[in-house]
C-alpha cells in the first residue's frame, strides 16, 4: 500500500521548491511586501503524478499549472484524490492554448484559465460556464510583443476585446471576474544570450549569467533581468523592452547603429 503522507521524493523537487519559496520570500520583502502575498504557480505538465505528488505531501504546494487539457484530466483526478484525504484542496490552472472543443472540459477540470485570447473561446466558455454553473476564474491574455507565432490578444484590439466581454457575454463577465495577463516578450535579436532552462538545477546557471549580463532569455518562459536593486532591474526590464518593440516594428527597415564612440557619449 502506498504511504500518501511519505512518498518517494525521486527528483528532489521538495527541496527546490523550498529554495525557490525561500527566494521569493527575500525578493518580496525587497519590494515591501509580505510574502505570503506572492502565490506560486507550479508548471507540472510533463510530469507524472508520482513526481508530483511530493511537493503536494511533503512540500504543501497546492497551486499548479498545466498545458494540456486531455492530459491534465487523469493526473489530478488522482492527485485531487490524494490531496483531499491528507486534508488539501488543489488549485489546478490551465496555462496553454485552449481549444473551443475542449471548453466544458476545461470548465470542468480547472479553476483558473489563463488562456482566454479570442472571442469564440470566450463564448464557449461562458456557455459552460452558464450550463455547469461552474466558474473557474479567467485571464485574458495579452501577446504584447505582437509576434504571430504566439497566442494572445493583440494590445491595440485589448480595449474592444473587454468590451465583447462585458456587452455580448454577461455570463462571462459576471461569473468569471476576469483579469489581464502578460505573455512572453523577444529582447533585440544578437543581445541577449540564450539559455535553455530544463530542470530545477539550471535556475544555478541563470544565477551565474546575472554577474554579467543585464538580461537572460529563457525558452519558453521569457527574460530574467538582474540589478544591482529593485530600480536597477525595473529599468532593465523596461529597456528589453522597448528594445524588443524597435526590433518588432524596424524588422526588413535600414537601421544605423550608434558608433563605439556615440555611445560613451551617452554612457
Amino acid at each position: 500500500m502506498t504511504d500518501l503522507a511519505h512518498p518517494d521524493d525521486r527528483l528532489g523537487a521538495v527541496g527546490h521548491l523550498a529554495s525557490l519559496r525561500e527566494a521569493i520570500a527575500r525578493r518580496a520583502r525587497d519590494c515591501g511586501r509580505a510574502p505570503e502575498s506572492v502565490k506560486l504557480v507550479a508548471v507540472s505538465k510533463t510530469f507524472s503524478a508520482d513526481d508530483v505528488w511530493p511537493t503536494i505531501a511533503l512540500g504543501g504546494q497546492t497551486r499548479f499549472g498545466e498545458n494540456r487539457v486531455q492530459e491534465a484530466i487523469p493526473k489530478w483526478r488522482d492527485l485531487r484524490t490524494r490531496a483531499a484525504e491528507i486534508g488539501e484542496t488543489i488549485e489546478l490552472h490551465l496555462i496553454g492554448p485552449l481549444q473551443t472543443n475542449k471548453a466544458r472540459e476545461a470548465v470542468e477540470s480547472f479553476d483558473v484559465i489563463e488562456t482566454v485570447d479570442r472571442e469564440r473561446i470566450a463564448a464557449a466558455l461562458a456557455g459552460e460556464i452558464q450550463k455547469r454553473g461552474k466558474a473557474p476564474r479567467l485571464f485574458v491574455e495579452i501577446n504584447t510583443g505582437a509576434e504571430p507565432q504566439k497566442a494572445g490578444v493583440l494590445p491595440e484590439d485589448a480595449d474592444a476585446f473587454e468590451n465583447f466581454l462585458k456587452a455580448t457575454l454577461p455570463t462571462f463577465h459576471r461569473h468569471a471576474g476576469y483579469k489581464h495577463a502578460y505573455v512572453m516578450r523577444v529582447p533585440k535579436e544578437g543581445e541577449t544570450e540564450f539559455l535553455v532552462v530544463t530542470y530545477w538545477d539550471s535556475m544555478e546557471a541563470v544565477r551565474g549569467f546575472a554577474s554579467k549580463h543585464h538580461a537572460v532569455l529563457l525558452a519558453n518562459h521569457g527574460p530574467v533581468v538582474a540589478g544591482a536593486n529593485l530600480d536597477a532591474a525595473v529599468n532593465a526590464i523596461e529597456e528589453l523592452e522597448e528594445t524588443a518593440k524597435l526590433y518588432l516594428l524596424l524588422r526588413g527597415a535600414k537601421t544605423r547603429f550608434l558608433t563605439p564612440a556615440q555611445i560613451r557619449e551617452l554612457e
